[in-house]
């Protein structure tokens, strides 16, 4: 009997703090999804940053990156975004989303470039 009393208050405590556990990380998550805040895969440190470029046109990243040299701020390239920890994204950046490159159109070993689409 004692540890059928037992096991039924374990049950109740463990799914109470799964209860809890789970509506805390829901909550932080809707603060942590302003589109100014970005994040790797695993979610370990949300960066907030200037504003996210996603754009396959070769002219808008251009002049994005005009844009970033003329107002003296720092642009980082998210490719998959698996870096652990977001240490690739630099706070008050301006982040170019490269997810949507998914082709290799041409590899130059000697110029050490690659272009993408």
């Amino acid at each position: 009997m004692f540890i059928k009393v037992v096991n039924s208050k374990s049950f109740f405590i463990v799914l109470l703090l799964l209860l809890v556990y789970s509506t805390a990380f829901t909550l932080l998550l809707k603060d942590k999804q302003d589109e100014n805040v970005i994040t790797d895969v695993a979610r370990l440190m949300p960066t907030k940053i200037k504003k996210l470029i996603k754009d396959k046109e070769e002219w808008s990243l251009i002049e994005t990156i005009k844009e970033a040299n003329q107002s003296d701020l720092k642009v980082s390239i998210a490719g998959k975004r698996h870096s652990q920890g977001g240490h690739t994204y630099y706070p008050d950046a301006i982040v170019l989303d490269m997810t949507e490159f998914n082709q290799v159109l041409h590899v130059d070993p000697d110029k050490k470039t690659s272009y993408m689409g």
